[in-house]
C-alpha cells in the first residue's frame, strides 16, 4: 500500500465519522479525535524465508530502527467508540547476519469499544499485517485503560491478544496467534477552545507479537514476527 492510498482510506474513514458525529443529537455525548503516532520500531523475524542448499528454512532476521507514521481518527458516542489507524508503509531491511532482503510492511486496525468506566475500556478489533507477499488478517481483543496523576500528566496501557490467519504464495494458510502491549505516560494540554476540546501527547513502549503455528517451511515450528520500540503521539479531541 502506497501512501496515497493509505492517506486516502485516512480520510474517508475521517469523513465518515464526521458526518456520523454531525447527525448526532447530544452534542455532548460525542466527540471526534484525529491525530498522528510516531513509532520508531525494530522488526525481528524468524519466520523471514531463506533457501539454503536448495532447502526453505526459518532464519532469524532483525532490522534497525524504522520511524514509521500512524494516523488515527475516532468517533465517540457516550461510551461507544469506533476507531481507526493506518501504519502507513514503511521500507526495511531485514539481516540474518549472512545476507540481507529488503520488505515493505504495513499495517490496518479496526475498533469498536465500550468504556466499562470512565477510563477504562474493552474493544473488539479487526487487524491486517501486510509484507511482500504475505497477508496477515483476523479479529482482535483489548483491554485499555488510563489514570491521572497530576498536573495535566496522567498513564496509559493497553493490552490485546488476536487470532489471525497468515497467507503467502509460498506456503499454505498458518493460524496464527497475536499479543500486543503497550504502556506510557500523557499529558493534557489546556486548550481553552469550543473547537478544540483537548489536545494530548503520548509517549510510550508498544511490544507486538504474531506467532505463526506449526510453519511448513521451519519444519513445522512455532515461527514468530516481533515489533516493539517507543511511541510518540499528539491527539486533538474536537
Amino acid at each position: 500500500m502506497n501512501l496515497k492510498i493509505a492517506t486516502l482510506k485516512w480520510l474517508s474513514v475521517a469523513v465518515f465519522t464526521a458526518v456520523f458525529a454531525t447527525s448526532a443529537m447530544a452534542d455532548d455525548d460525542v466527540s471526534i479525535s484525529a491525530g498522528v503516532r510516531l513509532w520508531n520500531n525494530q522488526w525481528q523475524a524468524n519466520s523471514f524465508p531463506l533457501t539454503q542448499a536448495g532447502v526453505t528454512v526459518a532464519s532469524h532476521a532483525d532490522s534497525g530502527s524504522t520511524l514509521a507514521t500512524i494516523p488515527v481518527v475516532s468517533l465517540r458516542y457516550k461510551d461507544f467508540g469506533l476507531s481507526a489507524s493506518q501504519f502507513i508503509e514503511k521500507s526495511y531491511t531485514l539481516s540474518d547476519g549472512a545476507g540481507s532482503a529488503d520488505n515493505k510492511r504495513s499495517e490496518t486496525d479496526v475498533n469498536l469499544s465500550y468504556a466499562f468506566i470512565p477510563g477504562l475500556s474493552a474493544s473488539i478489533g479487526w487487524k491486517q499485517v501486510k509484507w511482500s507477499d504475505v497477508e496477515i488478517t483476523g479479529p482482535t481483543l483489548a483491554l485499555s485503560g488510563n489514570a491521572p496523576i497530576s498536573s495535566g500528566f496522567g498513564i496509559y496501557g493497553t493490552g490485546g491478544i488476536g487470532w489471525l490467519d497468515a497467507k503467502a504464495a509460498n506456503f499454505q494458510t498458518l493460524k496464527a496467534d497475536y499479543a500486543l502491549g503497550e504502556f506510557g505516560l500523557t499529558y493534557s494540554f489546556d486548550t481553552n477552545s469550543n473547537v478544540l476540546k483537548g489536545l494530548t501527547a503520548t509517549m510510550g513502549y508498544r511490544f507486538q507479537k504474531i506467532t505463526g503455528k506449526n510453519a511448513p517451511f521451519a519444519n513445522n515450528r512455532d515461527v514468530n514476527d516481533i515489533t516493539s520500540g517507543m511511541t510518540f503521539g499528539l491527539i486533538g479531541r474536537f
